[in-house]
């Protein structure tokens, strides 16, 4: 099926699951001087200029084993409009795929209760954390217009992460254009299954620390970007190399992310790209191994280096070509 024909269709129909997951950041009004802009939904001839205009973003292999080829996709977990649908090489291999793996399975309408019974299982202690920190998380969901109550139940931890999405929005990126909504529409459209190479429960471990000190210093740091507005320039930076392909800089991540300072931070960041690496490339392998042509998408960061997903798939035996 052409992805372009149905883009519109598409992504409707992925947003709306989407905002159903809990995910969008939207459902609030926004005073323009204090607060990022809400999310608005392009009408018909905006989306269809849009998928005509599509041009390649982000990071695509091919890889090959046994005489038939998969794909690696770096997505992004927000974007733009100008960023939702496919160029005609992703399109094509869009079409050349059996199945989309994610790094989670987000088109399960159960996913948003799984994540909520997986936040309650955590430690007491993952919610947690002091008063003068928790002080100032409050500081920054009032400033930023977001509802009390979509944070609720979260630990601070993954609070501030979802403030930071927020924050986003002054320079105009949307978890509503996440390459994880246009491939689950596109999968729903052409009937093809979607599957997870992750559990929610993994997911959380890598956010969450056990430690509470190490959760503590982290949300410190993060509070502070996001307070001086580092997290948006990193985050604009990491979407421009994305859209440009700049592997070479997003691998470089750790010199200009201001993130990597303390051993804390260190430990944060091992845990949550490389070694949750072998586990997402040992999903893609077995589902190649089963005859499946698959497009694995996962975040653009586990893409880069030699634990990467595409060194670890040519270590596995893989051919790993770059496409684009």
């Amino acid at each position: 099926m052409p992805v372009r024909s149905t883009g519109s269709r598409l992504l409707r129909r992925a947003a709306l699951m989407v905002m159903g997951a809990g995910w969008a950041l939207t459902a609030w009004s926004a005073p323009p001087a204090t607060c990022p802009p809400p999310f608005q939904m392009p009408d018909a001839a905006e989306m269809q200029k849009a998928v005509a205009s599509a041009t390649e973003h982000g990071l695509l292999w091919r890889i090959t084993k046994d005489g038939r080829s998969s794909y690696l996709y770096g997505s992004l977990h927000l974007g733009r409009l100008s960023t939702a649908f496919p160029g005609p090489k992703m399109a094509e291999a869009l079409r050349n795929a059996d199945l989309v793996a994610l790094e989670l399975d987000v088109s399960d309408p159960k996913m948003p209760q799984t994540l909520k019974a997986a936040m309650a299982a955590l430690p007491a202690s993952a919610h947690q954390a002091p008063p003068e920190l928790l002080k100032r998380l409050e500081a920054q969901r009032q400033r930023l217009c977001m509802p009390a109550e979509s944070l609720a139940g979260m630990p601070p931890l993954l609070q501030v992460m979802t403030l930071m999405v927020t924050a986003a929005g002054n320079q105009g990126l949307s978890a509503m254009w996440a390459q994880e909504v246009m491939l689950v529409g596109w999968s729903q459209a052409a009937e093809r299954p979607v599957v997870g190479l992750e559990t929610a429960e993994a997911q959380l471990r890598a956010l969450v620390p056990n430690d509470p000190a190490e959760a503590a210093l982290l949300l410190d740091r993060t509070l502070t970007q996001l307070e001086d507005g580092t997290a948006e320039r990193v985050i604009t930076r990491v979407v421009d190399s994305w859209v440009q392909g700049r592997i070479d800089d997003l691998a470089r991540y750790d010199d200009w992310c201001d993130c990597m300072k303390t051993p804390a931070e260190r430990r944060f960041m091992a845990g949550l790209m490389d070694a949750r690496n072998p586990q997402m490339a040992k999903g893609v392998d077995t589902l190649h191994k089963q005859g499946k042509r698959v497009f694995a998408a996962v975040g653009a960061l586990h893409m880069v280096g030699d634990d990467g997903l595409p060194s670890l798939l040519a270590r596995m035996g893989y051919q790993v070509t770059r496409v684009f």
